[in-house]
Formats: structure tokens, sequence, C-alpha cells
């Protein structure tokens, strides 16, 4: 922190796009995403050294790591999550959660109204948070909660006016609610740079973690069964 500003990474892992991103107080410095099937967590390591090697800030003036904590997948949550206690640890710096869902509601910082985000959990149960959104700020009006379409439907109608959605096309499709507004595919991502902004919002207010203890949120539980010789 040689220039009194403070700094902090970025790392999204949660989903098939992940990123690292590099916030120096309110100016994005930099930002590396992949996508799809080379979206790979193993290459978080490499996309952190890209974000550094554009920003020219050297990982010692890194004041914190933000990292999204969950819901999403586990292979990708644990990788983000590892690459960022490694970080810390050896840079004995604050480490910061970040909720997906938190994440994509603040694609959508600059307007004023509610924000619906529902990511597709397992079969019918969806992640969801419903945020008011105004003078450049997000407030919370749930927290992450998994629920079946019906339930988000019932929320829905019983607020008025229209609400922005970030969700995907499976979900599109059995939305009949005329007040709901969908948002563009690019807006549904949990960018690494937004992760480093509300990372940033978090470390202002002492926000922060024993990342020792921290453990991901998953969209369900891992598909793990247990090895009997």
């Amino acid at each position: 922190m040689g220039d009194g500003k403070l700094k902090v990474l970025g790392i999204a892992s949660a989903t098939n796009t992940i990123g690292a991103a590099v916030v120096d107080e309110d100016l994005v410095i930099a930002e590396c995403s992949v996508s799809g099937k080379t979206a790979q967590t193993e290459k978080l390591i490499i996309l952190v050294d890209e974000v550094l090697r554009k920003s020219s800030i050297k990982i010692k003036d890194v004041d914190a790591v933000a990292v999204t904590i969950g819901p999403g997948s586990y292979s990708g949550l644990r990788g983000g999550l590892a690459t960022a206690k490694g970080l810390v640890k050896s840079l004995n710096i604050p480490m910061i959660s970040v909720s997906t869902l938190h994440a994509v509601a603040f694609n959508f910082i600059d307007i004023t109204g509610i924000v619906a985000v529902a990511i597709n959990a397992c079969r019918d149960d969806y992640n969801f948070a419903l945020f008011g959104v105004g003078s450049g700020s997000l407030k919370r009006l749930t927290g992450d909660l998994t629920v079946k379409q019906g339930k988000i439907e019932e929320v829905f109608s019983s607020i008025s006016g229209k609400i922005i959605l970030a969700c995907d096309e499976r979900m599109k499709g059995k939305i009949k609610n005329e007040n709901v507004l969908f948002a563009e595919p690019k807006n549904i991502v949990p960018w690494a740079v937004n992760v480093a902004r509300i990372g940033l919002e978090k470390l202002r207010k002492k926000e922060v973690e024993d990342y020792i203890s921290l453990a991901p949120t998953y969209s369900h539980k891992p598909n793990i069964r247990e090895f009997k010789g």
C-alpha cells in the first residue's frame, strides 16, 4: 500500500467463467477471464499473474484478496478458495468472501430498481436472492436462498413495478410475469471485477474472514462416495 490507496485482488470461480481482477480504490486496473471448457481453476494463478502484470502492481502491494464463496460448482469453488487462501497466507493479508449472487447483482449497480438473481442449483432448485439498487449501491432484500421456481414466482407476484431478473435460459422459458425484464447473458456472470469491488467495500468496513475456517457454499451437496476397499 505504498501510495496509500487500497488495492484488492478479486477471484471468481463459482461458474464456468473464471477470472481475476485488480481494483485500486474505485479504479478498475485490470481484469482477465476465461469461459467454457478452458475455464479450469488450475489456471487461476495464471490469470492472477496476468492481471498483476497488466496493472503493474506487485503482489506484495495487494491489501486483500476477495473470492467468490458460493453458491456455485464444487470444483470451481474449491479451486478458487484454495488459490485465495494460498495468497493471503503467504502475503499475511485479509481474505474477503463474496456471494456469487451478490457479484451477479453488482452488474446492475448503476440502475435504480429491484434486481433478482436466480442460478440453477439442482433439479428444480434455484439459488436465489433479491436486491434493491439505487444511488450506486446495493441493498439486500433477502439472504441467499435455495428455493423452487414456484416460490420465486410467488415473490415476484408480491412486488409492484419492474424486476430485472438475471437467470439462465431454463428459467427464462418458465417465468410468465409481465413485470420481469430478463438480463442480457453478459450480466448473469459473477465477474471478477465485481468480486474485487465488493471486496473493497467490505475491506473498508473491516468485514474480513478467518481464512483457515472459511468454507465454500455449494449449490448442492458434492456427489462424493466413500471408498470402501
